[in-house]
């Protein structure tokens, strides 16, 4: 989706780092971000939430879904976070509980305060895991 020719500030958030283009066109940022992606973790997870939400580029769940694998996979937590949701949510791919689990679990004991937040509901809830209301609460 094209909201304007050009952003006067276009603040986008990976992980806990904010990231401006000032007076770019949208289309020169995302070109940005693709070639960052290739190198970079933070911009993988990025794009990857850039497909998955529609931000500033067309909804497309698999490319996401393909971002979020990729830097999951280089053990980085959000992504990790990220990924258990489209496991739990079925984007781009059939809903999986015993994955999002495991991937809530990398995240959690990654230091991803979302992961472990979902982590003990799955746990609360016996969802992709046996129910134990001690480790929810832990």
């Amino acid at each position: 989706m094209l909201f304007a020719t050009f952003l006067q500030v276009c603040t986008v958030h990976a992980d806990n780092k904010c990231i401006f283009f000032k007076e770019k066109a949208l289309q020169y940022s995302i070109e940005y971000i693709n070639k960052c992606a290739e190198i970079e973790l933070a911009f993988q997870n990025l794009l990857a939430y850039m497909y998955n939400s529609g931000t500033n580029l067309s909804k497309d769940h698999k490319k996401a879904l393909h971002w979020y694998q990729r830097t999951a996979l280089n053990n980085y937590p959000s992504a990790m976070f990220n990924l258990g949701n489209m496991y739990f949510d079925g984007k781009g791919i059939d809903v999986d509980y015993k994955k999002a689990f495991y991937w809530y679990e990398k995240a959690a004991k990654s230091g991803d305060i979302q992961g472990q937040h979902n982590l003990a509901y799955m746990y609360g809830k016996g969802m992709g895991v046996m129910k134990d209301l001690v480790l929810s609460y832990n």
